[in-house]
């Protein structure tokens, strides 16, 4: 039997106890079988980023591609119904111009007329003239040899506008959008005595269904 000096014991002893917490501190911290456990990475979030990602470059390719297609024969663009994609298709209405129409449509309520556009900062007689024959202003005047329900305004009326009232073709609105050019503002609906091809007998006719404002 082996016999330890008291020294010896003690010796042992703190070795017995300093192993024994050691094995405690490893079993304590030892990672537990669950921190192995395998889990699959989730990607629905990045897929889904992804897919949102192209949708609006395509939704952006498409509007642009709306803007851009050309006008068919008799198709029009509602002034006071487009939205801006639409508007674009107006020849020289570009992104800015056509949130302006849409700003001052919203702001100051529909076009009565194509000539009522000319709110619109940046828009002028000459652009809407140019849109003749591809704008369609719903709620407006429409042309017809019927007398019209309004009169209309000698001063702002565009020719197809003029064209409208009882006793005036396009050869007679052609002259009164020529003599208002030349002289300027009709001070009254007298002065259309002035233009070539009208007298007082087509002045009795048109007179009550114009006005000069």
């Amino acid at each position: 039997m082996l016999r330890f000096t008291p020294t010896e014991r003690r010796t042992l002893t703190l070795a017995v106890g300093l192993l024994a917490l050691a094995t405690a501190g490893r079993l304590l911290l030892a990672p537990r079988p669950a921190d192995f456990a395998w889990s699959p990475t989730t990607t629905s979030r990045p897929a889904e980023t992804a897919r949102a990602a192209r949708q609006a470059v395509d939704d952006t390719l498409a509007r642009k591609e709306e803007a851009a297609r050309p006008l068919a024969p008799g198709e029009r663009i509602d002034v006071n119904r487009a939205d801006a994609v639409q508007l674009q298709r107006l020849p020289g209405v570009g992104p800015a111009r056509a949130a302006a129409i849409i700003r001052e449509r919203a702001a100051g309520g529909a076009f009565a007329s194509p000539a009522d556009i000319e709110r619109v900062p940046g828009v002028g007689r000459a652009m809407i003239e140019r849109w003749a024959d591809a704008l369609a202003v719903s709620g407006a005047l429409r042309p017809t040899r019927e007398a019209p329900t309004s009169r209309v305004d000698l001063n702002r009326a565009l020719p197809k506008e003029l064209e409208q009232i009882t006793g005036i073709g396009p050869e007679l609105a052609r002259r009164i959008v020529e003599a208002r050019t030349r002289r300027g503002r009709f001070a009254s609906v007298d002065e259309l005595l002035d233009v070539p091809g009208i007298g007082p007998k087509t002045l009795e006719i048109i007179r009550e269904q114009v006005s000069v404002r």
